[in-house]
């Protein structure tokens, strides 16, 4: 998936269900945002700069939005076969997966703003671990292993932390919680995650 595509589907489509359906919700409903390992792995990767503000849950969605388009502009500058180490050097922002880090960082920030602009609501990101998908499991080919050799886990399994988020009471507002539910910083790596 090309990243302002990927970009497209994980920040601006998150931004347009929940602009669509968050006035909805009654006090105290729950808005859970799918995010990913490579989230904080990104964040914790970048440029000094980029990592302050993808660690940070107080940026404004202008920042936020800032952010990818600043990234965006700098990517159209750079050739079609710039690799990783060039991405980070002319973005700041840690590459990996064609962007999927760094898209899914912007999820976590934006679970932070919405639960700052809606807060009568109880708004988290979370990983859902490494799930065996249509979209993982090229990863396991390319390495020659099976998806369990891989550690990625059913897809059921993928609905463990979402649905904790959804259905029990939770310390964290507007925070991200890792693949066993575990509160953590947006920039906390788990060093077991496929994408860390």
């Amino acid at each position: 998936l090309p990243f302002r595509e990927m970009l497209q589907l994980h920040l601006y489509g998150a931004r347009r269900v929940t602009e669509a359906l968050a006035g909805m919700l009654e006090d105290r409903g729950r808005l859970v945002y799918i995010s990913s390992g490579g989230a904080p792995a990104c964040a914790a990767k970048c440029r000094e700069d980029r990592r302050a503000l993808l660690s940070s849950p107080d940026l404004t969605w202008e920042q936020i939005d800032g952010l990818a388009r600043d990234v965006l502009v700098a990517l159209e500058a750079l050739p079609g076969d710039a690799d990783d180490s060039s991405v980070l050097a002319a973005t700041g922002v840690a590459w990996g997966l064609g962007g999927y880090g760094f898209s899914k960082a912007l999820v976590n920030c934006y679970a932070a703003w919405v639960q700052r602009d809606y807060p009568g609501l109880i708004v988290n990101a979370c990983n859902p671990g490494l799930i065996d998908t249509d979209l993982s499991r090229p990863y396991a080919v390319q390495s020659g292993k099976t998806p369990a050799e891989l550690g990625m886990l059913p897809v059921e399994q993928g609905a463990v932390v979402p649905c904790k988020l959804l259905l029990e009471e939770v310390a964290g507002r507007g925070a991200y919680y890792d693949r066993d539910g575990t509160l953590c910083g947006f920039a906390d790596v788990d060093p077991n995650d496929f994408e860390s």
